[in-house]
């Protein structure tokens, strides 16, 4: 047996370290690339245990990749091929070469996520996960909310938020929407779904029960005086995200296709309404309200005025 030894940061892993790891396994002929994180430093912004979280989530799957040192981080090549070698008696350790210019790609990365922007094709999806489910490189405020989120919010629903969250973020780079506004509304946009209803009811200020609506302008409500959000885009885009509305601003649309188009999700119309989104906001919004409006009335369920309005709207601006 063949292993090559990758030693780095992974602050966070790239996905260019790992299509070095494949080119190596290629060239080198190895049977498995074992990771090892690098001990923390000054310059680290994710602690050990965050960046071997993310590490482990980009390789899971893969057979022929593993991770060294799950207890803490190893510096020692002697120690490391040690530990390698006790691993995987009698085989031939391979400690590979730092070919790839990791520190400025890592930085990229871990500002583009501290600002909201999206880092699809930089970090590996796995670790993505894992950096939305955790807020990791988050500002402090957000990272808090987030905190906050997962302890008011069901195991089921918080994960779909930080799968709403991520998918704002790519919304927010197509179609130059400020990415910090997105990702503090697509947070916080469900943050009042696992109050009661009649609890919700009296926030929203609705003049009718329908029930299935009632967190999203009770949400606006809370997020104002619980999270201290006081930015009237943030909070009408919280509103509407159930509903929709006329004259939707971006950030309002990209909300609520981001709740509806999150990787999550898999009714019926959502490809369609996934491929629609990436030629417009508005196309986006037309299919979307399209299918919902189908949906509702299938089930004999209330339609919120809003909705009508909404769908109405964006006709016109099909024409």
């Amino acid at each position: 047996m063949r292993i090559g030894i990758l030693k780095g940061s992974f602050d966070p892993v790239l996905v260019a370290q790992l299509r070095y790891a494949e080119e190596c396994v290629r060239r080198l002929h190895l049977d498995k690339v074992i990771f090892v994180l690098s001990s923390s430093g000054v310059n680290f912004s994710a602690s050990f245990e965050e960046r071997l979280r993310m590490l482990s989530s980009a390789l899971s799957g893969r057979e022929d990749y593993a991770v060294l040192n799950e207890d803490g981080p190893m510096d020692d090549a002697e120690g490391i091929g040690t530990v390698a070698k006790g691993m995987f008696p009698g085989a031939e350790v391979v400690f590979l070469p730092d070919e790839t210019e990791t520190d400025a790609l890592e930085t990229e990365a871990r500002e583009r996520i501290r600002s909201g922007r999206p880092v699809s094709g930089i970090v590996p999806s796995g670790a993505q996960e894992c950096i939305y489910l955790e807020g990791i490189y988050y500002p402090e405020t957000e990272r808090e909310h987030l905190e906050r989120l997962r302890c008011e919010l069901d195991p089921e629903r918080f994960s779909h938020t930080c799968r709403v969250v991520r998918q704002a973020a790519l919304y927010a780079e197509r179609f130059s929407i400020d990415y910090r506004k997105a990702r503090t509304a697509a947070m916080l946009h469900d943050c009042a779904k696992c109050i009661d209803k009649p609890t919700l009811f009296l926030l929203s200020g609705e003049s009718e029960f329908i029930p299935p609506i009632l967190h999203a302008p009770a949400g606006a409500v809370i997020a104002r005086n619980r999270y201290g959000i006081t930015d009237d885009e943030v909070l009408r885009a919280i509103r509407l995200h159930c509903t929709g509305d006329a004259a939707m601003d971006k950030l309002c649309m990209a909300v609520f296709l981001a709740d509806m188009t999150e990787s999550g999700r898999d009714f019926p119309a959502v490809d369609e309404i996934r491929d629609a989104v990436w030629q417009s906001l508005e196309y986006g919004m037309l299919t979307a309200l399209r299918y919902e409006m189908r949906y509702l009335k299938t089930k004999g369920s209330v339609v919120h005025p809003a909705t009508e309005r909404a769908l109405t709207y964006y006709r016109t601006k099909e024409a």
